[in-house]
């Protein structure tokens, strides 16, 4: 048994590396490499790979490992700050997916309302894994657009154990409102329990372990920490992955986070490959083959649909036009706790083994279009947010956050970005006596810096227009101080063109 699992083990890595290995001669990312290796070793492709149970448990332990190190992004006071994109923001993209979804598969697809709604929980989440890690990997966490889309997952994410407990009564199952009730209660319990030992609980433990100064004690103290919180908040109804998650948000409080990430960071990137080669390996090639026309016409609904409710919910949540576009596209495809829906929906007699290998397909093809997708984000949101239908939406938010920019400012500097390098260098500024002004796209950040007495203004640094108000003309230096390479160059392009 086990030299057949060791033997399915060599097969995946072998063989998703030699197609990675092409894949990156033409430039797509790696993974789409995992995905497609997936799809080609799979029981439907070559079949090289029988014990594909086995390499699902991996893959979940691999996404448990990659929300673990996503929650080391945050602390939280930075969960805190997103709070009005997740509850705004998420909110508004959920239902509406769900709404317009079900609308459209009553009218096509589904024989009753009830397959219609599930049809529309199904589509309304996107995939926490894919995304998150392509964020991380081009440095965009912290982005306008990459902070509306963590936002919004993180509530996609929390609504998937409401869904799962609301399915029988979508199928018209007699279900005890208590128990539900209790459930959600207990997921509101544990979360909340969690983060309270966040706060005054883990900082402690992990004092302990580093005072031994044994690297193998703290590593299997952070082990313990990321499997058990997700064990327990499965065992009370959430995924494993929002434990993870809540894990690596508790170790972001204390001062031993960076440490965490680069003793964990080798064990993610093994198990999170495992995770998207088994999705590969869930699709159906014959299926697909035979499917292939309404497959590709359900694709492309899929993906314009949540690319434009999730531009929308982003606007709501008060993002720029641009920055709501951008983060549509990151949004666009089906994500992997769908499946988990999917599976307790069909059980639940809510879809057919032919829908949903039709599903199947859909949500792996979205999924391998997704770094596709995002590569082309900034020239795609750019075009949309310069059509003519567009410009009221920004022209209507400029006057929700109305700005009185100073006047007559002379060799003054520019600080275009108020994160962690953008308050610093403020405060240097500040300190030496040096006038600046500040512009910024972050609604609430503006107005806490506004009331400590911040020259700081609302707008986007990558408006010539907003440069303008702030006296690019007669500036000394402007400092691009947002984690944002394509915003970043086109802020240095408008300012030399303005003031060579």
């Amino acid at each position: 048994m086990l030299v057949e699992y060791l033997s399915s083990l060599i097969v995946v890595f072998g063989f998703s590396a030699i197609v990675i290995y092409f894949l990156s001669k033409v430039g797509i990312p790696p993974i789409v490499g995992f995905l497609v290796g997936g799809i080609i070793i799979g029981p439907s492709g070559l079949n090289l790979v029988r014990e594909v149970h086995e390499i699902e448990m991996l893959a979940e332990l691999g996404v448990i490992m990659l929300m673990f190190t996503i929650g080391l992004e945050f602390s939280l006071k930075n969960l805190l700050r997103l709070r009005t994109f997740v509850l705004g923001g998420g909110a508004f993209q959920v239902f509406a997916t769900i709404g317009a979804t079900t609308l459209l598969s009553y009218m096509f697809i589904s024989e009753t309302l009830s397959q219609a709604i599930f049809n529309g929980i199904l589509v309304s989440l996107s995939s926490t894994a894919i995304v998150f890690k392509i964020i991380m990997d081009r440095a965009e966490m912290h982005t306008p657009y990459g902070r509306i889309s963590i936002g919004i997952l993180i509530f996609q994410d929390l609504c998937v154990v409401l869904f799962i407990l609301l399915l029988p009564v979508i199928a018209g199952q007699k279900v005890n409102a208590v128990d539900i009730g209790f459930t959600i209660a207990k997921a509101v319990f544990v979360v909340g329990t969690v983060l309270l030992f966040a706060r005054w609980g883990v900082p402690w433990v992990l004092h302990e372990v580093v005072k031994t100064r044994s690297r193998e004690l703290f590593i299997a103290a952070i082990i313990f920490f990321c499997i058990g919180t997700a064990l327990l908040t499965s065992m009370l109804g959430l995924s494993l992955a929002l434990g993870a998650f809540l894990a690596g948000v508790m170790i972001s409080e204390s001062e031993y986070a960076a440490q965490t990430v680069s003793d964990i960071v080798p064990l993610k990137e093994s198990f999170s490959a495992l995770f998207f080669i088994s999705i590969g390996m869930l699709l159906n090639l014959n299926s697909l083959f035979r499917n292939a026309l309404p497959v590709a016409v359900i694709v492309l609904i899929v993906i314009i649909l949540k690319y434009l409710v999730a531009a929308l919910s982003a606007y709501v949540a008060g993002q720029s036009p641009g920055n709501a576009f951008r983060a549509g596209l990151y949004l666009s495809q089906i994500g992997e706790f769908s499946f988990v829906v999917a599976i307790t929906g069909k059980q639940a007699g809510l879809m057919t083994e032919g829908l949903y290998q039709i599903f199947l397909s859909t949500a792996v093809i979205t999924m391998i279009a997704t770094p596709f997708l995002i590569s082309v984000s900034p020239a795609v949101s750019s075009r949309f947010a310069a059509l003519p239908f567009v410009r009221p939406l920004e022209v209507m938010r400029k006057r929700r956050q109305r700005e009185h920019y100073p006047r007559n400012l002379n060799d003054h500097v520019i600080v275009v970005g108020f994160g962690v390098n953008g308050a610093n260098l403020a405060k240097v500024l500040r300190l030496s006596g040096i006038p600046y002004a500040t512009v910024e796209l972050n609604s609430e950040t503006v107005r806490k810096a506004k009331n400590r007495g911040e020259p700081i203004y609302y707008g986007d640094g990558t408006s010539a227009v907003i440069l303008r108000k702030i006296g690019v003309q007669s500036a000394r230096v402007l400092v691009a101080a947002i984690s944002d390479s394509s915003a970043t160059r086109n802020v240095v392009r408008i300012a030399r063109t303005e003031n060579p």
